[in-house]
């Protein structure tokens, strides 16, 4: 490719992926992360239940 739209493609929002994509920004690349949610971080999410936040993780 002579023109790539994105250096890297970070596959996975969980708390790996989102350190490791902002570490490539920092640097300079441009990065594209991807998830199959539509929230990021993976199993450590905050829901809420009833009007009580709860924050869950692996």
């Amino acid at each position: 490719m002579a023109n790539p739209k994105y250096d890297v493609v970070v596959v996975g929002a969980g708390p790996g992926g989102l350190c490791c994509t902002a570490l490539l920004c920092k640097w300079g690349l441009k990065t594209l992360l991807m998830d199959k949610n539509a929230i990021p971080g993976g199993k450590a999410i905050t829901v809420e239940r009833n009007g009580f936040k709860y924050d869950l993780e692996p």
